[in-house]
């Protein structure tokens, strides 16, 4: 496969991703995005796109390394950044309800010995 080749299956591949979010089959477009970034991973697109798909498929530390790697590729691009956001918003709700978890390990620890 030439370089042409490879931007235009990236292309096509990219288009399938998008297709299959606009239905809301975001594992399906997930699948799609990867396979494009093996052909271009320098594609900050790409990274935001799968950032998204990992979000609404709650894989939040997935979407956050997307997320960053986006930004790393396109620092002046502000949707890295919010898909960043999503991605750390979406951990806090889960670091946030294990609390109560938490709190009961730490009230059933015995006391340290000093």
């Amino acid at each position: 496969m030439d370089e042409q080749d490879d931007k235009s299956t990236k292309a096509e591949l990219k288009l399938c991703g998008d297709i299959a979010v606009k239905r809301k089959n975001y594992r399906g477009a997930s699948a799609f995005y990867s396979e494009a970034i093996e052909l271009d991973p320098n594609d900050a697109t790409l990274y935001a796109n799968r950032s998204l798909c990992y979000l609404q498929m709650t894989e939040a530390d997935k979407a956050l390394r997307d997320a960053n790697t986006c930004i790393k590729l396109r620092p002046e691009w502000l949707k890295g950044y919010y898909r960043k956001g999503s991605a750390l918003m979406s951990l806090k709700v889960r670091i946030l309800a294990s609390f109560p978890d938490l709190h009961l390990c730490v009230c059933m620890s015995p006391p340290p010995l000093v």
